[in-house]
């Protein structure tokens, strides 16, 4: 878990997907990393990681994204097209929208 904290820190995420290939496999939060701070060496991120995490497809309105993440408490959602990764959703993303 420290290399992806230092990781999240570096690019300034508040969440990470973790994939194998293009494939989903979970989210790691900064939440999820707080209640590992006693161990962060020790704790592999699969231990850590959120294994069913909402997710949304490419053609999920905004609104509907948005109120699957207030539902779940999201800073971001996994946007998964044919159960491959192809971006995140952030609430920064959402916000954005509605402003411009």
């Amino acid at each position: 878990l420290a290399q992806a904290q230092a990781l999240m820190h570096r690019v300034d995420a508040q969440c990470l997907p973790v994939i194998e290939g293009q494939r989903l496999l979970g989210v790691l939060t900064e939440r999820a990393l707080r209640a590992h701070l006693d161990n962060l060496e020790g704790t592999k991120v699969e231990e850590a990681m959120i294994h069913e995490s909402p997710i949304v497809a490419p053609t999920t309105t905004l609104e509907g994204a948005a109120k699957l993440m207030l539902k779940h408490n999201l800073s971001a959602i996994p946007v998964v097209e044919n159960v491959q990764l192809v971006g995140m959703l952030k609430t920064s993303d959402v916000l954005a929208t509605y402003v411009s």
